[in-house]
């Protein structure tokens, strides 16, 4: 099989809806496909248990080491202690 990519794309996952295995699948074909893709978005409403944040917190630090840009987006219903919480967990950058 061959994937051919014509135009620059940000990859967008809906966190709450994915396993943390095929985050990680996903996060890999985007380092891999890095001449193709500008960034890597993530959002969501749904709020990640702390057993499974280590194994998304694993990806988003393998993308951050691999100089992928990443977006996270947080919900409508998100709280300041939320928005804390996810600068302090997965740093920021302006």
């Amino acid at each position: 099989m061959v994937i051919r990519i014509s135009t620059i794309h940000v990859i967008q996952v809906l966190i709450g809806g994915i396993d943390p295995i095929m985050f990680k699948e996903i996060a890999e074909l985007a380092v891999a496909y890095r001449s193709e893709v500008c960034g890597f978005g993530i959002y969501g409403d749904t709020e990640i248990g702390s057993n499974e944040a280590k194994y998304f917190m694993s990806t988003i630090n393998y993308l951050k080491k691999m100089f992928m840009n990443v977006a996270i987006y947080c919900s409508r219903y998100s709280t300041i202690d939320t928005l804390t919480r996810v600068i302090k967990t997965c740093g920021s950058a302006l």
